[in-house]
C-alpha cells in the first residue's frame, strides 16, 4: 500500500507539473500569424503592417536609392484606411480609437499611420493623444507637449486652443499635456471627455484616438466608451494571445464596438499577406 502510494503521489505531482507548464505555456503563447488572429480570437482583420529591416539597414537602402519599403508600407496603411473608411460610413463611425492589450505593440505606430493616410486622402483629421500617462504622438509630428487633453479634461484649457497643426496638410492633433491625479479623475466622471469628443466631431471629418493599452490601467477602457469604434493593433511574434483575448472580452463586455484588428511586423510568408510586394512600386508623377 505505501509502494501503491507513493506512485500514485508521484503520478499525481508530475500530472500536476504538467497542467502547470502547459498553464504558463498558454499565458506566454505568442500570436504568430493572422491566420491566428481570426481562428482563435475571432477577431475580422482590417489590415496588415509588413515587416521591415532594422533602422540601420533602412538607412543604408534610402542612401543606395531605394527606398521602396515606403511604398510598401503606404499601400498596407491605406488598404487598412479604405477598409475602416467603408465601416465608418456604413455605421456612422467618425470618432475611432486605436489600442492594444499591453504596451508595444505598435498602436501608437498605427494610430498615426492611419491619421496620415486619411489626411493625405483629403479628409480633415485629429489625432487625439488620449495615451495620457505616456505620451509620445508628439513627438511622432515633431510638436511640444504643450496644453492638450488633461487639460482640456480638467477645464483649464479650451478644446480649440489645445489643437496643433502638423506638417501633414489635413492633419491636426491634440496632444496629451501633463498628466495627474487630477486628469484621471476627471477621465473617469467621463463627462469633460464626451464633451470634448462631441465638439470635436463637427470640426473634423475624422478623429483617431490614440489610447494607452487596455490591460495595465483603466484608462482605455473609460476613454473607450466614448468612441463610436476600436481598432485593436497586434504586433506578430510579440503580443501573447491570452492577454489579447483578455483585452477584447474587456471592450466587449462594455459594449465597445469592435471594428477589427490590425496586425503589424507580419512577414511575407504569411498566407494572408504572400501577395508579392514586388508589385508594389514607385509610379512616376
Amino acid at each position: 500500500q505505501k509502494m501503491m502510494l507513493s506512485i500514485g503521489g508521484a503520478v499525481a505531482a508530475f500530472g500536476l507539473a504538467l497542467v502547470v507548464i502547459g498553464f504558463l505555456e498558454w499565458r506566454s503563447r505568442r500570436i504568430d500569424g493572422v491566420d491566428q488572429v481570426v481562428t482563435e480570437l475571432g477577431m475580422r482583420v482590417i489590415g496588415t503592417v509588413p515587416s521591415f529591416p532594422n533602422r540601420a539597414s533602412l538607412k543604408a537602402a534610402e542612401a543606395a536609392g531605394n527606398a521602396n519599403w515606403r511604398f510598401i508600407l503606404n499601400e498596407s496603411i491605406n488598404s487598412t484606411r479604405t477598409m475602416l473608411l467603408h465601416t465608418a460610413r456604413t455605421q456612422s463611425m467618425q470618432v475611432v480609437m486605436v489600442t492594444s492589450a499591453t504596451q508595444g505593440e505598435g498602436k501608437t505606430s498605427l494610430a498615426s499611420q492611419l491619421g496620415t493616410s486619411m489626411a493625405t486622402a483629403g479628409m480633415r483629421t485629429l489625432i487625439v493623444d488620449c495615451d495620457l500617462r505616456n505620451p509620445s504622438i508628439h513627438k511622432l509630428f515633431d510638436l511640444t507637449l504643450q496644453m492638450g487633453v488633461s487639460e482640456v479634461l480638467c477645464q483649464e484649457v479650451d478644446a480649440s486652443d489645445a489643437v496643433q497643426p502638423t506638417a501633414v496638410p489635413n492633419l491636426w492633433v491634440i496632444p496629451a499635456g501633463q498628466c495627474s491625479t487630477r486628469v484621471i479623475s476627471a477621465l473617469a466622471q467621463g463627462q469633460a471627455l464626451e464633451s470634448l469628443f462631441n465638439r470635436l466631431r463637427g470640426q473634423f471629418d475624422f478623429i483617431i484616438v490614440d489610447s494607452c493599452p487596455v490591460l495595465p490601467v483603466a484608462d482605455a477602457l473609460l476613454i473607450g466608451q466614448y468612441v463610436d469604434g476600436v481598432v485593436f493593433s497586434i504586433m506578430q511574434d510579440i503580443s501573447q494571445l491570452p492577454k489579447v483575448l483578455v483585452a477584447s472580452e474587456k471592450l466587449q463586455q462594455l459594449n465597445v464596438p469592435l471594428l477589427g484588428a490590425v496586425v503589424n511586423n507580419v512577414s511575407g510568408g504569411s498566407a494572408y499577406y504572400a501577395y508579392g510586394y514586388n508589385y508594389v512600386k514607385q509610379l512616376p508623377a
